[in-house]
């Protein structure tokens, strides 16, 4: 057995002598044993969970999805994990302690913890956040993807931030400052900032904007899709 799901159950049994168990799922559970005895569990998601066991005893977790969990427990000591996914949580733990993670996704969130000590992170998703932290201090950071939220703090000093994509937002901040950024994608915006200060912006796609600055002066841009 390499994969298990498990819905509306009280009692999950003991998981750790299933020797290739690598995905597991559970929705609606009131206790998860321990697991960190699983040597092989690389995949867990979890819904509607009231405690989630400590995690950093799991040698090989990299992906970890959470939806409507009271408290997710510390994730530092996870050195393996890579992907990150919490949707509708009171309180996401501190993340700069996580060695390896590369992807992170936040739904409907209150607070999401400063991401700047986070080494590895190239891939941020946030929807309906009231409050994103600065990002500027990512090194790593390429990829930014922004749906329905209220503020979106500057970005012209993340040095690898090459593509962003906003959904239904109030205000993008300037991006002419954003050396590496080469993909843009906006659907349902008020305001478009001014693009042609962009000197790497070489793909645009624009959904139900209102306006759309002018285009001339972005010398590398080669694609262009507005609906």
């Amino acid at each position: 057995m390499n994969s298990l799901g498990v819905t509306r159950d009280k009692t999950i049994p003991p998981l750790g002598h299933i020797p290739t168990l690598n995905t597991l799922g559970v929705t609606w559970d009131k206790t998860i044993p321990p697991l960190g005895h699983i040597p092989t569990l690389n995949s867990l998601g979890v819904t509607w969970d009231k405690t989630i066991p400590p995690l950093g005893h799991i040698p090989t977790l990299n992906s970890l999805g959470v939806t409507r969990d009271k408290t997710i427990p510390p994730l530092g000591h996870i050195p393996t994990l890579n992907s990150l996914g919490v949707t509708r949580d009171k309180t996401i733990p501190p993340l700069g302690h996580i060695p390896t993670l590369n992807s992170l996704g936040v739904t409907r969130d209150k607070t999401i913890p400063p991401l700047g000590h986070i080494p590895t992170l190239n891939s941020l998703g946030v929807t309906r956040d009231k409050t994103i932290p600065p990002l500027g201090h990512i090194p790593t950071l390429n990829s930014l993807g922004v749906t329905r939220d209220k503020t979106i703090p500057p970005l012209g000093h993340i040095p690898t931030l090459n593509s962003l994509g906003v959904t239904r937002d109030k205000t993008i901040p300037p991006l002419g400052h954003i050396p590496t950024l080469n993909s843009l994608g906006v659907t349902w915006d008020k305001t478009i900032p001014p693009l042609g200060h962009i000197p790497t912006l070489n793909s645009l796609g624009v959904t139900w904007d209102k306006t759309i600055p002018p285009l001339g002066h972005i010398p590398t841009l080669n694609s262009l899709g507005v609906t």
